[in-house]
């Protein structure tokens, strides 16, 4: 294990040994005669120690900023029992609030932004468009299968009419077949009464009564296929009238689903049930945090009044360290690393303001040795202890532990 004590040693070791090697190289020169050379040399001094002294100043710029917040940690620490109460408190509500907002971001989104703002812009109406597009995709498939009974409907028709259209032509062929039958029989029976003397009349009167019922048949069915036809050609006029409305309530009611379709981008009134309770629980979500984040300007601002009121020199810092405001550990640890940082910039700040004199005496010391005095390098010099502060003791306010 390295001690402070052995480190510095150490440093005072090397800048000493820097310090001889330079000597060295002075004593090297052999043109003292020229004032360039130990001009530039001491220049080159100068700057080193510029440049030391910029560094050494951001580090007790540092020192004080870990001063001040180790004096706020002190105030915190000596709050009475109402304020303590209430800075917990708000701190614990702040983290709270800042959870919840952390927890928004890791939420995975269902619906698009866009999905998003066009269900925000139609909240109002689409409920009812739900219930109506339900409404229209039952009316739009009893429709459908009213349709499919009315085609079915009229093809029976139309097949009936076919069907006794067909048995027309069949019987005018038959009729006239029998016709040339009769013909051809009653033509037989003449010439066999008149060659052979048979007596052909009860034959012919056979013939004739079935020439008769034959007739009365077709007569009959000619008859009852007329009504037919008469009567399915109004139930077909009817079932296609019933038809071309049925097909003119579908297509409206088809266009009117259609245009919900298109304009929410779905495909039946379910994904866009679907889509509606994803979006009232993204709406509560957003709403949620929307006023997370009303509330975390409120409490950081409440919290921020209540850190002020103790007189710290930096409220800002503690609001993002809630946590140690809640928990004594917590402020233990914040304390203890803020402790051990500012020892270690003042051991840094002392080694530096060392560091610095000794450079200035060096150059001093070779100006006297050399008798060597120009006006522009003592003005120089005089700028550099004034920037640097060498003619003034160094003392930094050194707080008792906290």
């Amino acid at each position: 294990m390295k001690f402070p004590f052995s480190r510095r040693k150490k440093k005072q070791q090397q800048l000493d040994e820097s310090f001889s090697k330079v000597m060295e190289e002075i004593a090297r020169i052999d043109d003292w005669e020229n004032p360039k050379r130990l001009q530039y040399y001491i220049l080159d001094s100068c700057e080193q120690i510029v440049a030391r002294t910029k560094e050494l100043e951001k580090q007790k710029a540092e020192y004080r900023v870990l001063t001040n917040y180790l004096g706020d940690i002190r105030k915190i620490e000596k709050m009475n029992q109402l304020q303590s109460k209430n800075l917990v408190e708000t701190a614990k509500r702040v983290v709270e609030i800042v959870k919840s907002i952390d927890d928004y971001e890791k939420v995975t989104h269902k619906m698009s932004e866009q999905q998003y703002l066009l269900f925000e812009a139609n909240d109002e109406f689409l409920p009812g468009e739900i219930r109506q597009m339900q409404a229209n995709e039952t009316y739009q498939f009893n429709m459908k299968r009213d349709i499919k009974l009315l085609e079915a409907t009229k093809s029976e028709h139309e097949i009936e009419r076919e069907k006794n259209s067909s048995f027309r032509v069949l019987m005018r062929k038959v009729s006239v077949l029998l016709l040339v039958g009769c013909a051809s029989l009653v033509l037989l029976f003449t010439l066999l009464q008149m060659s052979m003397g048979i007596d052909m009349t009860l034959a012919s009167l056979i013939l004739v009564l079935t020439m008769v019922l034959f007739v009365m048949y077709i007569f009959f069915r000619n008859s009852q296929i007329t009504r037919e036809n008469r009567n399915s050609a109004t139930q077909l006029n009817k079932t296609i009238s019933l038809l071309n409305v049925a097909r003119m309530k579908y297509a409206n009611v088809t266009g009117a689903i259609g245009y919900v379709q298109r304009k929410y981008s779905v495909k039946t009134s379910y994904e866009l049930n679907y889509l509606w309770d994803v979006y009232v629980e993204e709406r509560r979500i957003r709403e949620k945090n929307r006023q997370d984040n009303e509330d975390y300007l409120y409490f950081n601002k409440r919290l921020g009044k209540q850190l002020d009121k103790l007189g710290l020199n930096d409220s800002n810092i503690w609001i993002e360290q809630t946590g140690a405001l809640i928990d004594p550990e917590e402020m233990k640890k914040v304390k203890d690393n803020l402790v051990e940082r500012r020892d270690k910039l003042r051991s840094h700040i002392d080694e530096n303001t060392r560091m610095i004199r000794d450079e200035r005496d060096e150059v001093s010391r070779l100006m006297r040795d050399h008798n060597y005095y120009p006006t522009e390098i003592v003005e120089i010099l005089g700028s550099v202890d004034r920037m640097c502060g060498l003619n003034t003791n160094y003392y930094f306010r050194r707080d008792d532990e906290l």
